[in-house]
């Protein structure tokens, strides 16, 4: 991380360096957690229609039982 930061490969981080790559570290860990929290969103929802659809699996199957008898 601190060879990325040294953009003039100096060997030292000057406080501009520092700054910079701070400040991308910084969106770059916003923006991880950002697709992160979107992961989770799209996983719950998934799961929502899930159990929805075996509900419904389970209503049609005693429905067709219910006609069948």
């Amino acid at each position: 991380m601190c060879k990325a930061m040294d953009t003039d490969n100096s060997g030292a981080i000057k406080f501009d360096e520092l700054k910079a790559g701070l400040t991308k570290t910084g969106k770059m860990r916003q923006t991880v957690e950002r697709e992160m929290g979107d992961t989770a969103v799209d996983f719950l929802i998934t799961s929502s229609n899930l159990d929805f659809i075996i509900d419904k699996k389970h209503q049609l199957q005693s429905l067709a039982d219910e006609i069948k008898y």
